[in-house]
């Protein structure tokens, strides 16, 4: 078990952000507690934590419903196992749709099992569809007495306003130093770490964090594995290699367009085990830098603001890298139509001949002419992180071809042709493309023959093979 894990807080007293501890400690203690609660702010902050610890509090079995749980009862510890059966978690990233409410209301009107009450945690709610957000508000509006829901979100400008009007908000911010210093050391004294020069090698690990507790633990853990005794200089050669050797080197590459190679980096940095949301975070900060120094060009303030844009879309893609990747693709074709600012180095013409003649392999953006094998490996290695079953299904399928904004694919047998025109795979399928893609498609299916190899050639990469149909069917029907 990772030491983020391990270490969570268990108990309200235990919650790192002074705020939330103090409004979540008043409400514990109130007889009229809200029905629904939005925890809004920052990923990292704590609000999946601070909703168990709620859930535990309503629900503990000798606290009487008031003030902090036990974490001893069968009801507290069944809460932090994610076992109870009243205590239900989902993630509207992959149960947005109108039937996925219409079932969730259908379940809220059923009595608690076992618990005092049935709490509801719903993470990234503002991924709801308009009309999954409409549907859900006629629950909040007349909810039933034993149900709680707790709705959280990175995102809350995004929930109708008529959601959030009914919602008792507590806002979870990014971490102050000394919130994060409180976390780390209950972290090192737990796991009976010996920290050289202790301040020091909390402050780089502080400064890492960028205010998120889930990163400040993460950097400790990684340290930990130098050795349990950590010293600043181990923790600066770590740290350093980690936020800034890559970032000095990406964003060198991507501000004189350079396009390939920052995508090798990219990719390079990602297979090493650098989490893609990681380097992203590191050109923020970098930009961020300059910004405040006053060095940032109006140039790589466009490239700020799609970097924005690739962080909101980095947690709903299927490859995490994949939104900054297009961010850079979409920067630098701004570059080759024009010479570029603020005397930024490599983007001359014969730059710009260079990449015409050159196209880049690893980038997506030959696959919005056509739907080649790459991207159809893409899809599917996507496709995989949202259900293993339908990948199977689409291995015995094939892409025929992409006329303007719709995907013609090929299916080999009709039973398959009906799981994948079912109407929440079709959407969520048409979603993962259009990530893939860099923009919306819609899908067709039709029945194909599988197209007959001849002995001259090798089988083309989108080609089922009768292996890949026993595994789709093994799948399918377990």
């Amino acid at each position: 078990m990772t030491l983020y894990l391990k270490y969570r807080p268990q108990k309200i007293d235990e919650l790192d952000l002074a705020s939330v501890r103090e409004e979540l400690s008043a409400i514990s203690r109130k007889k009229d507690k809200p029905h629904a609660y939005l925890f809004a702010g920052p990923r990292g902050a704590g609000k999946t934590s601070a909703a168990r610890i709620l859930a535990k509090s309503l629900n503990c079995e000798n606290n009487g419903g008031l003030g902090e749980p036990c974490n001893e009862c069968s009801a507290c510890l069944a809460i932090t196992k994610g076992q109870h059966v009243d205590v239900v978690e989902m993630d509207a990233a992959s149960s947005r749709r109108i039937d996925d409410i219409r079932s969730l209301r259908e379940s809220v009107a059923l009595a608690p099992s076992l618990a005092r009450k049935k709490v509801y945690i719903i993470d990234e709610v503002h991924m709801l569809t308009t009309e999954a957000a409409n549907a859900f508000l006629k629950t909040l509006e007349e909810p039933p007495t034993h149900v709680v829901f707790v709705l959280a979100t990175t995102d809350p400008e995004k929930l109708p306003e008529t959601v959030r009007s009914r919602l008792t908000t507590i806002s979870f911010r990014k971490a102050t130093d000394e919130e994060i210093e409180r976390q780390l050391k209950r972290v090192v004294a737990r796991e009976k770490l010996v920290l050289g020069k202790d301040k020091e090698v909390i402050s780089q690990i502080i400064e890492s964090a960028d205010g998120s507790f889930r990163e400040a633990v993460k950097t400790l853990e990684r340290l930990t594995m130098l050795g349990k005794d950590i010293t600043p200089e181990k923790a600066k050669s770590l740290l350093s290699s980690v936020r800034s050797d890559f970032t000095e080197i990406l964003l060198g590459e991507i501000l004189s367009k350079n396009t390939e190679s920052a995508i090798g980096t990219i990719e390079k940095v990602v297979a090493e085990g650098t989490p893609a949301h990681e380097v992203l975070e590191g050109l923020l900060r970098e930009l961020h830098r300059k910004l405040l120094k006053g060095k940032l060009g109006q140039d790589e303030l466009a490239f700020l603001e799609l970097l924005l844009e690739a962080k909101n879309r980095q947690s709903r893609s299927g490859i995490a890298q994949l939104p900054l990747e297009l961010a850079i693709v979409k920067w630098t074709s701004r570059g080759q139509k024009e010479e570029p600012k603020n005397g930024l180095q490599g983007g001359g013409s014969q730059a710009r001949e260079a990449r015409k003649e050159q196209p880049l392999k690893t980038q997506p953006q030959k696959a919005l002419k056509e739907f080649d094998n790459t991207a159809w490996s893409r899809f599917l290695v996507a496709v995989r992180d949202y259900d293993t079953k339908t990948e199977a299904l689409l291995k015995a399928a094939t892409p025929l071809g992409m006329k303007g904004e719709t995907l013609s694919v090929g299916v080999y047998y009709q039973f398959h042709k009906e799981k994948l025109e079912n109407l929440k795979t079709s959407q969520a399928l048409e979603e993962i493309c259009a990530e893939v893609m860099g923009k919306p498609l819609k899908l067709n299916y039709s029945l194909t023959e599988k197209r007959p190899v001849k002995p001259s050639e090798d089988p083309p990469l989108d080609d089922a093979t009768d292996s890949d149909i026993l595994e789709a069917a093994k799948e399918i029907f377990g």
